[in-house]
């Protein structure tokens, strides 16, 4: 079992303030009282790790398909130059 202590020794151990950890998740005092053992922290934490999870899959996602654009551009470009060099050779000859 994860204890509200061992979440606030490991916040602070990392330097994350209160106000990073809850951004858009929850109340800093409901983290408060979480850290004071007034809550148990599990099924909070499974609904940050969720979340958090979904965040991370976004972005990989978003990243992925900006690769995946570029990717596409420059092999259009490279395309592009060989034929270019190609139609410069068979009209020299």
């Amino acid at each position: 079992m994860i204890t509200g202590n061992r979440i606030k020794i490991t916040r602070v151990n990392m330097g994350v303030s209160t106000e990073d950890v809850c951004k858009g998740i929850l109340s800093r005092s409901h983290l408060s009282n979480i850290e004071k053992g007034r809550y148990y922290p599990e099924v909070i934490l499974w609904v940050v790790v969720l979340i958090q999870s979904v965040v991370i899959f976004l972005l990989c996602k978003v990243v992925a398909d900006f690769l995946n654009r570029y990717r596409i551009e420059i092999h259009k470009n490279i395309g592009t130059e060989s034929n270019s060099t190609v139609d410069e050779s068979s009209h020299g000859g």
